[in-house]
């Protein structure tokens, strides 16, 4: 996995876990979990950071993907050292505009399991999610005029203040 894309990088080697490299900061890196079933078939996590990868993995304990993943899977709480055991450093970009772009060119063309956004890729605008679903009531010509007499009636404009212009104002 070192390196792809051909990103500059201070060595040509494959890091190793150590204390150096969770110094590094503007970091892509990954979390795969070989517990259980996920050994035979690893789900992965891609991530990126600007600060130390010692400061982004602790975030890791109180939310996300990882986290929910070990959960519901495996059923045990994630633990730092589980954390430090299965992190691997992907990547290194200075560049702070680059790095959230590498961060999805890696889970584009990688595809990892336990990266599944929640909202529409800002990084990638191709991306872009569509919603499947059926007709709403904003899409039919009854929905339409419903939601426009209802934002029009007397029970929505309560509370609200206006400011009427000199020009604007009935004489």
């Amino acid at each position: 996995m070192w390196p792809i894309h051909g990103a500059s990088t201070a060595s040509s080697s494959p890091p190793s876990q150590t204390k150096e490299t969770t110094q590094r900061s503007h970091v892509v890196y990954t979390i795969t979990c070989k517990r259980g079933n996920c050994e035979v078939l690893p789900s992965s996590y891609f991530g990126m950071t600007t600060t130390k990868l010692s400061r982004r993995l602790p975030c890791h304990l109180t939310s996300g993907a990882p986290k929910s993943h070990l959960l519901e899977k495996h059923g045990i709480i994630i633990t730092r050292k589980f954390l430090e055991e299965n992190t691997e450093l992907v990547d290194i970009c200075a560049d702070v505009r680059r790095l959230p772009i590498l961060e999805a060119l890696y889970i584009k063309d990688i595809n990892p399991k336990l990266n599944v956004q929640a909202y529409d890729l800002q990084a990638l605008p191709s991306m872009k999610r569509t919603a499947k679903r059926g007709p709403t009531r904003r899409d039919t010509k009854q929905g339409r005029a419903e939601v426009i007499n209802q934002s029009a009636s007397p029970t929505h404009m309560r509370g609200r203040k206006f400011a009427l212009s000199s020009a604007s104002r009935c004489t």
